[in-house]
Formats: structure tokens, C-alpha cells, sequence
């Protein structure tokens, strides 16, 4: 799963490195697009079993991640 997201480059963003910026709007917008990308992708990936477990962070994939 790790390598996945870091060919989507969206490792970063999952492992709460790169944190939610407050400004500008673009950069938020980006940040929350990415986030969903990354959810989209850890969702898609885990075996059902899993998604049940983090079908309340589709939103959030650094939840997700800890979660897992």
C-alpha cells in the first residue's frame, strides 16, 4: 500500500508529513483533492474486511492509515 500511494505521491500527505495548509485557497483546494485521491486509493486496495474497519474516515486517509 505504501508504495502505491508513493507512486501517486500521496505518501506524504497519508503519513501526516505534509500537513492540511490554512491558506491560500489553492493550496487547500490541491491538499483536499490529494486526500481524497489517497482515501480513494487505500479504500480500493484493502480487502473488504479492512474497509469496513475506515469506512468512516473516507475523507481522511492519515485516519485511515492509523487506523490500518
Amino acid at each position: 500500500m505504501r508504495t502505491a500511494l508513493q507512486v501517486k505521491k500521496l505518501w506524504h500527505l497519508t503519513s501526516s508529513q505534509k500537513a492540511k495548509p490554512s491558506a491560500p485557497a489553492e493550496a487547500v483546494q490541491l491538499w483536499e483533492e490529494k486526500a481524497e485521491q489517497a482515501a480513494g486509493l487505500i479504500y480500493q486496495r484493502i480487502e473488504h474486511s479492512m474497509q469496513v474497519m475506515v469506512q468512516d474516515y473516507m475523507d481522511d486517509p492519515v485516519k485511515m492509515w492509523t487506523e490500518l
